[in-house]
């Protein structure tokens, strides 16, 4: 049982013995080894009250946890389940050990810069900040390459010989090919984790050729995608039109750990509010279409890109960002500082270039 469960789960463990809190731990623990990150992001929307995808996800989640406890309730209980589901993606955000690190952004995405809230007493939104940051930084650590050598010497071999020279016959022989199948798995083990490293270090290579063009797009001081001047950038569209560009600047999904102090230096302001609607219609219609996404938009998870779809649609019509509140619950009226604004994009551009959400 992870350390934190039980304060976690506190909240709804009014007339639950230690057993019952057991047997819920093995529930989490199960849904964790069946999730993928569509069953992720329906916890998400769970826990942030967005709604399903699925109508049957509700009694599918139950189901995991009247597998070990014949008496939980398959219905009355959406609290709890909610506080299951926010148990779950904190520990997907907690352990580094699993591969559920886009399930962060997600949940950073679906906080819309902050303006929702999950439903439960869970830090959510601080453990998928600190996941993606400490993703961030392992991703990019120097990896250790050790010296190339053989792993065993020729000598070695020689001796292997040596029995068979001295008595050859096929026991013998049988011998001899034995430690040879020991000596041909010990050299591929070695070739692996030589081929492993060096993945590793092209991996690095590569990151850091992509953060240097990052480097001379900075001191440019112009707009590669757009063709034009930073300082001529409208500045309402400002932070939306940069992030973009930083994302396509990069395949790597990881998250610069300096991302934040990259749009500080280009003048993207963290105290100077503004709505998330006047930011999209001070793009133009072609810079929207550039920015615009093939892929099936969830408001729930990637709001801007769901805005610009919907000024698209109507031609940045008045009444896009009335539409636009009502599905995705977000105000007209809440103002955001920039600088949230364009790690929201960045983020949301990231995630869909690697899911349909």
């Amino acid at each position: 049982m992870h350390q934190n469960f039980a304060d976690w789960y506190q909240p709804v463990t009014f007339g639950h013995d230690r057993p019952t809190i057991d047997l819920r731990w093995q529930g989490v623990e199960a849904v964790i080894n069946n999730i993928d990150f569509t069953m992720a992001v329906e916890l998400i929307r769970l826990i942030f009250d967005r709604p399903l995808l699925s109508t049957d996800f509700m009694k599918t989640l139950r189901e995991f946890f009247k597998e070990n406890d014949s008496t939980f309730q398959m219905e009355g209980n959406d609290h709890e389940l909610k506080v299951l589901a926010g148990s779950i993606l904190a520990v997907l955000c907690l352990d580094q050990s699993n591969s559920m690190g886009d399930v962060a952004t997600a949940i950073l995405t679906a906080s819309a810069c902050k303006t929702r809230n999950p439903s439960v007493e869970i830090d959510l939104i601080g453990m998928a900040e600190d996941r993606i940051r400490i993703d961030g930084i392992d991703v990019r650590k120097r990896p250790e390459i050790r010296n190339l050598k053989k792993t065993l010497p020729l000598e070695t071999f020689d001796e292997a010989f040596l029995p068979l020279e001295e008595t050859p016959d096929l026991v013998t022989a049988i011998e001899v090919l034995k430690k040879f199948g020991g000596f041909a798995k010990t050299q591929m083990e070695s070739v692996q984790r030589t081929n492993n490293e060096i993945s590793l270090l092209q991996k690095l290579l590569k990151i850091q050729d992509e953060e240097l063009q990052i480097l001379w797009w900075m001191v440019s001081e112009t707009s590669w995608m757009w063709d034009i001047a930073f300082r001529d950038i409208d500045k309402e569209a400002f932070p939306v039109l940069i992030s973009k560009e930083v994302a396509n600047l990069t395949e790597e999904f990881s998250e610069i750990p300096s991302l934040r102090a990259i749009f500080s230096h280009l003048g993207i302001s963290e105290s100077t509010d503004l709505t998330m609607q006047d930011s999209i219609n001070a793009c133009s219609i072609e810079q929207l279409k550039k920015m615009e996404s093939d892929k099936i938009i969830c408001p729930s998870i990637s709001p801007l890109h769901f805005a610009i779809s919907r000024a698209i649609e109507t031609e940045k019509d008045a009444a896009w960002s009335t539409t636009w509140s009502k599905v995705t619950g977000i105000s007209g009226e809440v103002n955001v500082s920039p600088l949230e604004l364009a790690l929201q994009f960045y983020r949301e551009s990231k995630l869909l270039s690697r899911h349909n959400y």
